[in-house]
């Protein structure tokens, strides 16, 4: 059997896109129960504190993970940005070459410092509160206490963790998805994983053993239908 890692995913060894997972709700037998807390939900006022896509004048700014902020433009994403503070009218972002960014939803006007000052470069012209969640069918980086998942292709991936504070990387072949996991094959370490995002679960068992069940061998914290970057 594989042996379990302690990994410590640090913001300085893995910059990856994490958009947190929805727990499943499971009945007392364990077969899925429909999750319908969105049904009737009332509508929420969106501000500058729950707001996760701005949609602008020539694109949109979306919450991708904690702090992580991506700008898509006409033909593309065109960057990413790192919040650095939040009010009840502004969110506050700094790109990577230093410049801040206030997207101010009372004013529905996006802002940047310049050596002259501040100007307006965009207008908002709408807002959303709450979380993009991926699923099975299109995830491709999964973070958990067994280490990084990541794929390019949905055909190879790559299992990263850290021990004995030195990088460690596996590559593995998917092998199949349903609606709740993602399955992949470990030639090397001669072992299967469920990846499971209903439970929230990493799963494995002995290579090439069906009749065999999956045990757990990890705890799935984040997910993302982003590529992971390093």
């Amino acid at each position: 059997m594989l042996k379990r890692v302690s990994t410590i995913l640090t913001a300085a060894a893995l910059t990856v896109f994490l958009q947190p997972l929805c727990h499943a709700q499971v009945s007392p037998a364990g077969s899925p129960v429909p999750d319908t807390r969105a049904q009737g939900t009332p509508s929420v006022e969106v501000t500058g504190l729950n707001a996760t896509t701005i949609v602008h004048s020539r694109g949109q700014y979306e919450k991708i993970g904690p702090n992580l902020w991506l700008n898509t433009l006409e033909g593309g994403p065109h960057g990413t940005l790192t919040e650095i503070q939040r009010d009840e009218w502004s969110v506050y972002l700094r790109r990577t070459d230093g410049t801040e960014v206030q997207i101010d939803l009372y004013r529905k006007e996006v802002s940047q410092n310049t050596v002259e000052g501040r100007s307006v470069i965009m207008t908002v012209t709408d807002a959303i509160a709450g979380q993009h969640v991926p699923t099975p069918a299109d995830v491709v980086t999964i973070v958990s206490d067994a280490g990084l998942f990541y794929t390019y292709d949905k055909v190879s991936w790559s299992n990263r963790f850290y021990e004995n504070d030195l990088p460690v990387t596996y590559e593995l072949q998917e092998v199949g998805r349903d609606q709740w996991s993602v399955y992949l094959r470990d030639d090397v370490r001669q072992v299967e994983f469920a990846l499971d995002m209903y439970t929230n679960t990493v799963k494995q068992r002995p290579y090439n053993d069906p009749q065999n069940a999956f045990a757990d061998a990890g705890r799935i914290s984040g997910a993302s239908d982003q590529f992971a970057t390093f």
